[in-house]
């Protein structure tokens, strides 16, 4: 299985968990769903779209590599294979950040979740 349809499968499923809680919340609260969003709701969607740029970014560096490789190597590159590398790499630190920024998101939705129930 290629690395995109496991990024991609990966965000689905986090997509299909957040559906079920989301619709978990609506039959708890009936008609007034939007105004009964907790912090950890919003927080939850903010994480899908991170999870998003961790899919999309993580191909892109598979696709274009980045400026990781052995010193000398890059000598004999062509200014398109520069490019990409610098794109890779530019890829890499979005794709390192979007990381962080969705295991916090998760951690404090968890936090969120156990405040409530102590």
């Amino acid at each position: 299985m290629s690395l995109a349809a496991c990024a991609w499968a990966l965000w689905a499923l986090a997509l299909v968990a957040i559906v079920c809680r989301f619709v978990s919340r609506r039959l708890l609260s009936g008609s007034r769903f939007w105004k009964d969003l907790k912090w950890d709701d919003y927080l939850m969607m903010l994480a899908l779209v991170s999870l998003a740029g961790v899919a999309y970014s993580s191909n892109e560096v598979a696709a274009n590599g980045s400026n990781y490789v052995p010193e000398g190597s890059t000598d004999d590159w062509t200014p398109q294979q520069v490019a990409r590398a610098e794109w890779g790499s530019k890829m890499l630190v979005a794709l390192e950040e979007f990381m962080i920024s969705t295991l916090w998101l998760v951690k404090a939705c968890l936090l969120i979740l156990y405040a409530r129930m102590t």
